[in-house]
């Protein structure tokens, strides 16, 4: 777990910096610059784009994780691995292009009612999507070798500085919104770019072709595998995207702009889950490989716990501010319908964090065809409870529908991992975590309201902080934490007894 823990430090300093410069941009700039309907707009391509690539890369990203320990051999190229990473998905790009082409008028039929204006700006859907995809294909290749931050930098840092200099632009008017969204295309391109330039200068671009390697079992294998991720992953897409696409569609860009601002302060809580998930994933593929069950099961529990100790109080610390948090946004009265959404949007992504990394357990186990048959089920749960919730209660329907979505694949995903490996993450320290939680929770209740909100903010955060952190010093529930609270203190001169 040592590299685990290093790069997932790293990572982590990346991507709450990536985290500040998103909240500046979605939570300060975009609602003092944008109206709601360009927010919803530009949160719509975003997810589209999103949308498009998981199809289009034919499960590469998975069979980048999986399969690369086969090849892994740096002075042989790693047998040409990087050449079929890339030429896969570019045919899938092609493919879907082409089917997204011919259907494109009756998509689009479905928004012209309640979202016109994104009728105006599909044509930025198609090099948005290339950019997205193969910045994420070489990031997964960067993930493979465990180098995680820089592609982070590149992902989570650098576009959204260029999003923020167009955001800049377009408010004194130097530039007009077409131009603006122009420039967040480019971030990606601009990104896409630098990546290869990263994997030159590690002497990993490695793009010619040795087809040779890749024999007729190892061959079907990959293309199995690539065919139920294809299938598989379908439904985690549509329960982490449908949700802003159906609601433009049924209420239409100014609700969807209200909702992604509400969205975006809840997910700020699971960013050590993306980061932890980065670059665990790859020691769960190579302990599969070398038969070490001891190992998943290791970084099973670790990750779960950690997860759900970092996810509880970031998700206290975000509700017990929330309304100070929403007096930071200009305009903020057209936002306010979005605090239920907070709390539970937060709500369901603390319980995914909690459940560990079981989606990644699934996919690189003998079991990932098990993934083909979750994804209907999740499809129809996405799609239906959509379809029920925000007709009746707009962008608080929404969020119930993406609630039940998370809740239900992670109950399946747990029984199914407790089932066929006989492996769970909880642990007598599950309920040491939950202690800390609560502790906080509690505390938060105690402490008086301030009229001046910083102030109030500031407070609130010290306390619950120092509540929760003295818990899990006593209590002791995680090594891996205690042991950064420990050096933490010993840094600022206290030592503990």
């Amino acid at each position: 777990m040592g590299v685990v823990v290093r790069q997932g430090i790293k990572g982590s300093i990346v991507s709450y910096g990536g985290t500040l410069l998103g909240y500046l941009n979605i939570i300060i700039l975009f609602p003092l610059i944008l109206s709601t309907e360009q927010i919803g707009l530009y949160k719509v391509l975003i997810d589209a784009a999103g949308f498009f690539i998981i199809f289009a890369q034919l499960g590469m990203s998975n069979i980048s994780i999986k399969f690369f320990p086969y090849f892994q051999n740096k002075e042989k190229q790693h047998n040409g691995f990087l050449f079929v990473t890339i030429i896969v998905p570019f045919i899938g790009f092609i493919l879907f292009s082409l089917l997204m082409w011919g259907f494109k008028d009756e998509l689009l039929l479905r928004f012209s009612e309640k979202s016109p204006l994104l009728l105006e700006y599909d044509h930025f859907l198609i090099p948005l999507s290339f950019t997205m995809l193969f910045l994420v294909i070489l990031a997964t290749y960067s993930r493979s070798l465990l180098r995680i931050v820089v592609p982070k930098f590149l992902r989570e840092i650098l576009i959204r500085l260029i999003i923020t200099i167009g955001a800049i632009l377009y408010y004194f008017e130097i530039i007009d919104f077409s131009e603006f969204i122009a420039c967040m295309v480019g971030g990606y391109g601009l990104a896409l770019i630098s990546i290869i330039g990263y994997l030159k200068s590690l002497k990993q671009w490695f793009v010619r072709p040795q087809l040779s390697f890749i024999d007729k079992k190892l061959g079907k294998k990959m293309g199995l595998f690539g065919l139920f991720m294809l299938l598989g992953t379908g439904g985690g897409v549509i329960v982490g995207k449908i949700d802003t696409l159906m609601l433009s569609s049924l209420e239409g860009l100014n609700q969807t702009g209200i909702y992604s601002i509400a969205f975006y302060i809840a997910a700020v809580m699971e960013l050590p889950r993306r980061v932890l998930a980065e670059i665990a994933t790859p020691l769960i593929s190579s302990a599969f490989k070398n038969e070490n069950k001891a190992k998943v099961l290791e970084v099973y529990q670790k990750t779960s716990l950690n997860m759900l100790l970092i996810g509880g109080l970031c998700f206290i610390g975000i509700w017990a501010n929330i309304d100070s948090i929403f007096q930071l946004i200009p305009n903020s009265k057209a936002f306010e319908a979005g605090k239920i959404v907070v709390f539970i949007i937060g709500i369901a992504k603390l319980f995914d964090m909690s459940m560990g990394l079981n989606a990644e357990i699934i996919t690189n186990s003998n079991y990932y065809k098990w993934n083909i048959f979750l994804m209907p089920f999740l499809a129809v749960v996405a799609i239906g409870t959509n379809l029920l919730f925000i007709p009746l209660y707009g962008i608080t329907g929404a969020a119930i529908a993406t609630f039940i979505s998370i809740i239900s694949y992670n109950i399946i995903r747990y029984v199914l991992v407790l089932i066929k490996l006989n492996i769970q993450p909880f642990t007598t320290n599950t309920l040491k975590a939950i202690i800390a939680i609560l502790t906080g929770w509690g505390i938060h209740l105690l402490i008086p309201s301030f009229e001046f909100f910083i102030l109030d903010i500031i407070v609130r955060s010290i306390t619950i902080t120092a509540a929760f952190g003295a818990v899990v010093l006593y209590l002791k529930p995680s090594e891996t934490i205690d042991e950064i609270l420990d050096a933490f203190l010993k840094k600022i001169g206290i030592r503990k007894s």
